[in-house]
């Protein structure tokens, strides 16, 4: 998502949105799991409550000021 807001804000855009999948709650999302040292495993528990506030630091932060709509996905309609 990063990569996305710098290309977005490079283009002069004047909004961003984003079509959903924030996190994949069925199952931890692989970007988390990309960001725990190796060897390390988070619970479910800890996925659950880490996974929004994750979302917001690391793939919403980016856009800064930038105006950003979200829509819900199939990922955010599964059951946690």
């Amino acid at each position: 998502m990063p990569a996305i807001a710098a290309k977005v804000k490079a283009e002069n855009d004047t909004f961003y949105w984003h079509l959903g999948d924030f996190r994949w709650i069925s199952s931890e999302d692989q970007d988390m799991r990309a960001m725990e040292p190796a060897g390390s495993h988070r619970s479910r528990e800890e996925y659950l409550r880490e996974a929004w506030d994750d979302f917001l630091e690391h793939q919403m932060t980016p856009f800064g000021s930038l105006p950003c709509f979200l829509a819900r996905g199939n990922h955010e309609s599964n059951k946690p």
